[in-house]
């Protein structure tokens, strides 16, 4: 769009009230009101007599400008973010130990278990059946041979 257009579409802060690109509606709510959008550290930005009196060419230099600003604070947040994840993409995680069986049911002695995550369901009847899970557990030099092979 041209300079002096403020036509719909605009990409003027007056005009027929277009936000323009890149700019958050609720940020240039606050710059009407000449605060960031209740954001009490800074303080007001410029006081709204002064935005009111500056000439449509003056705004439009201060949208570049901050649009500019925003692009460059972006632009550098981003590097950071990916430097981190190039970091983090080259860390090894350390592989886990491998979990050797704990318990076997005693009447398919292929069927193992860990311990660890859902209960089997031959583990499940035979709890049912009012046994205890101590009943099911394999000899500790058992178990490592097991694993093994």
């Amino acid at each position: 769009m041209e300079r002096g257009n403020l036509a719909m579409g605009s990409r003027y802060f007056g005009g027929v009230g277009v936000v323009p690109q890149g700019v958050c509606a609720s940020r240039l709510s606050g710059l009407e009101q000449g605060t960031f959008n209740g954001d009490q550290n800074r303080g007001n930005l410029m006081e709204s007599k002064q935005l009111q009196s500056m000439s449509t060419d003056e705004l439009w230099d201060l949208y570049e400008k901050v649009d500019s600003t925003l692009a460059d604070k972006l632009q550098a947040e981003k590097a950071k973010i990916e430097e981190r994840l190039r970091r983090l993409e080259g860390q090894v995680r350390r592989p886990y130990p491998p979990v050797h069986p704990k318990y076997k049911n005693p009447r398919n002695p292929t069927e193992i278990w860990s311990g660890r995550g859902k209960q089997p369901l031959w583990v499940r009847e035979q709890l049912r059946a009012g046994k205890k899970l101590d009943q099911f557990l394999i000899a500790e030099s058992r178990r490592r041979s097991r694993a093994e092979g």
